[in-house]
């Protein structure tokens, strides 16, 4: 049955692509308007394993942009709706779901981790799993939305406070459904591209996008 749930992966990604995905661990950060569409997407892929945390629960005011905010999902919380969903998928994938917030205590559950997928939106939690990535060599894909634009990139050189210094997170942003979505399928295709030894983007360079942009979409470093 797996076989077949990949099978139009055939093609693009080769039979041993293939079994190098469903061999790895993607650690996701953050379950929400990116790291939802993120993580669905790498399920659809075919990574096997994956490591998980977001600390909510679903409300309301998730409905806009979050692929599993629906009234049947109200109070659960995130991770644990995420990991059933992929299950759904994709019966024989392993996902280990916390629904606690990521720190210094509980990072060591990502140390197994291959490559990173932040989908917070808060910068002081950005630069502590940058910081442990950086510490434990894991590559660290940085993603963001706001309103109509959004900015990926992969940290596996670049130092995080090199390319931010001390930058601060401001007040919660407006963000549209297209806008988080598109970000979480960017960083969903440069994950895969790390784990397949694929070209990707890397910091300070990154991939920005407006959708309300005659632009649409370019790369330029910050």
């Amino acid at each position: 049955m797996v076989d077949g749930i990949f099978l139009r992966n055939a093609g693009t990604v080769s039979e041993r692509e293939q079994k190098k995905l469903a061999e790895s661990t993607v650690g996701i950060v953050g379950l929400g308007g990116i790291g939802s569409p993120a993580f669905e997407i790498l399920v659809r892929l075919g990574i096997g394993n994956f490591v998980i945390f977001d600390r909510d629960r679903f409300e309301e005011s998730n409905f806009n942009r979050q692929l599993y905010a629906v009234d049947s999902n109200v109070g659960k919380f995130k991770a644990g709706v995420a990991a059933a969903k992929a299950r759904k998928i994709n019966p024989e994938v392993r996902v280990e779901a916390y629904a606690e917030e990521f720190n210094k205590k509980n990072a060591a559950k990502l140390r197994k981790c291959d490559v990173m997928v932040d989908g917070t939106d808060n910068m002081e939690a950005r630069k502590n799993i940058a910081a442990f990535c950086r510490k434990m060599k894991i590559p660290y894909v940085f993603c963001s939305a706001g309103k109509s634009m959004g900015m990926v990139s992969v940290f596996d050189r670049a130092r995080f406070k090199d390319v931010f210094g001390e930058a601060r997170e401001g007040v919660k942003k407006s963000v549209i459904a297209p806008a988080a979505v598109l970000a979480g399928s960017i960083s969903a295709s440069q994950a895969a591209c790390v784990l397949l030894g694929k070209p990707y983007v890397r910091a300070p360079e990154f991939i920005f996008f407006d959708i309300f942009s005659e632009r649409f979409l370019w790369k330029q470093k910050v």
